[in-house]
Formats: structure tokens, C-alpha cells, sequence
């Protein structure tokens, strides 16, 4: 501001490239946490809408321990995909 720029010129050329990773990280969490499951499946209607861990739950009760697994073994490779976007948009560029 010293400089002759208004506020919002300073928040928007300072403030959000330096905020801009961690925002990034912060959306990709909480989407994870919140949405990824209810956007890939949404509902515990069998084959037709289910939430993963419901699905997980609904194939163990019936026996079949390969669809169990397999269902869990996606869960987790999601879980990986978004820690190591998360850790790529979260390192910043002081600690790297």
C-alpha cells in the first residue's frame, strides 16, 4: 500500500499467491474428508448407490471377502492419491 495500491490490489497481488498453496492443501482435504466418498458413490442401496465403507460392511455381511478387499484397497489408494497431493501443494517453497 505504501507503493500506491489499493487494498484489494495489495490482497490480491500479496496475500493470495502466498496463501495459495495452503488453500490448495486445504481444499484437498476437505474434500476428501467430506465429499470424495459421496461423489463416487452416494446412498447404501445395493449396486446400485453405496458409500464405500458401506460397501466394505455390505460385502463382508454377505461373505464375499474379495469384494471386501478390493473395495478397501480402492479406499486406499484414494487416501494416498490425496496425501501426496496434498504434500506436493502443501510443501512451500522455503522448506523444499
Amino acid at each position: 500500500m505504501s507503493l500506491g495500491r489499493s487494498r484489494f490490489q495489495s490482497f490480491s497481488w500479496i496475500v493470495i499467491p502466498e496463501a495459495g498453496r495452503g488453500m490448495m492443501t486445504a481444499f484437498t482435504l476437505a474434500w476428501a474428508r467430506s465429499f470424495g466418498p459421496l461423489l463416487i458413490f452416494a446412498g447404501a442401496t445395493r449396486m446400485k448407490t453405496e458409500v464405500l465403507s458401506t460397501s466394505v460392511f455390505l460385502e463382508m455381511n454377505v461373505g464375499n471377502l474379495e469384494g471386501a478387499v478390493a473395495v478397501s484397497l480402492i479406499m486406499v489408494a484414494a487416501a494416498i492419491t490425496v496425501l501426496i497431493i496434498a504434500r506436493m501443494f502443501g510443501a512451500s517453497e522455503a522448506y523444499v
